[in-house]
């Protein structure tokens, strides 16, 4: 079978998923939305069919779509597609807060949508060998990068800031890794640095570093998980045209999944799980700082 595919949102990310869908054997036509005419002007990927929004009003239905613009436009664009196509892959995080995220799992199970959040690092292969390890005793994550130039990821109130846009991978990883579920968490945060100690129900203890720096394309990644280290996860650091192999399998993933269950993937539940974790913590934080 080959499969319609929609990307909404063609900046970086959008491309990404472009490229990677494109190669796909079964993927039949990929069609862009973008409200930017200035984004289509990029040296083209073949088999792309650039949309702008005022033809979005057309009755254009696709078997599989990418959410791919800023996380405040999630639930907007998600709510304009769900009678669109059966199956979505949104970008991390999911949506910005715990309520948005439960419309999208309302509406998808009214209309019988599957939705996946894009939590890349599932795909990179030493996270997949702690996954096939088992459980640790202990986690230890550092994920601290530059500080974003676009405005809008500088705009919590668009972006949800690091926490949402780096932290929130650790979050998800620590859920998944453990397949448990938080107890008690502890946080602290300087300027745009968070250090957050998760302890979990089955008593597994999860540490992670997360935030922005200042300082221009500095980029910290790892894991320790009981006596491993896992070193190099440079999964982000993307150049364009190119993308490394957990992008690729990812989407492959999420094309495969019209036909069978991928188990990386990550759910509409466990999304959810992710963002109502980093609420906990947010809401930690003004408390401390409430005392």
């Amino acid at each position: 079978m080959k499969y319609r595919v929609g990307i909404i949102g063609y900046g970086f990310m959008g491309k990404t998923h472009a490229e990677v869908y494109c190669e796909h054997p079964d993927v039949k036509t990929v069609t862009v939305f973008d409200t930017n005419p200035a984004v289509f002007k990029r040296p083209p990927i073949s088999r792309i069919i650039p949309y702008f929004k005022e033809k979005l009003g057309g009755d254009n239905r696709f078997d599989l779509v990418s959410i791919c613009t800023p996380t405040y436009e999630h639930i907007a664009n998600f709510l304009a597609f769900a009678e669109r196509a059966s199956s979505f892959l949104i970008e991390k995080p999911l949506a910005l807060t715990l309520r948005e995220a439960q419309l999208i799992q309302r509406v998808a199970s009214e209309r019988g949508i599957t939705v996946y959040c894009a939590f890349v690092e599932r795909f990179n292969s030493p996270i997949m060998k702690l996954k096939r390890e088992g459980c640790a005793s202990h986690y230890e994550f550092v994920r601290i990068g530059s500080k974003p130039k676009s405005s809008w990821y500088c705009d919590n109130s668009k972006s949800g800031g690091p926490l949402f846009d780096l932290g929130i991978h650790d979050i998800d990883l620590a859920l998944w890794l453990t397949a448990s579920d938080v107890d008690i968490i502890e946080a602290t945060r300087t300027g745009d640095l968070y250090a957050v100690k998760l302890q979990l129900r089955n008593g597994v203890t999860v540490k992670i570093r997360t935030g922005w720096v200042d300082t221009p394309n500095h980029f910290e990644n790892s894991i320790v998980a009981s006596r491993v280290t896992v070193h190099e996860l440079n999964v982000h650091i993307l150049s364009e045209g190119r993308y490394p192999a957990a992008y690729r399998d990812q989407i492959h993933a999420f094309v495969d999944s019209k036909i069978n269950t991928q188990g990386n993937l990550a759910s509409l539940e466990d999304a959810i799980s992710s963002i109502g974790v980093a609420e906990r913590i947010n809401a930690a934080l003004s408390h401390a700082n409430n005392l």
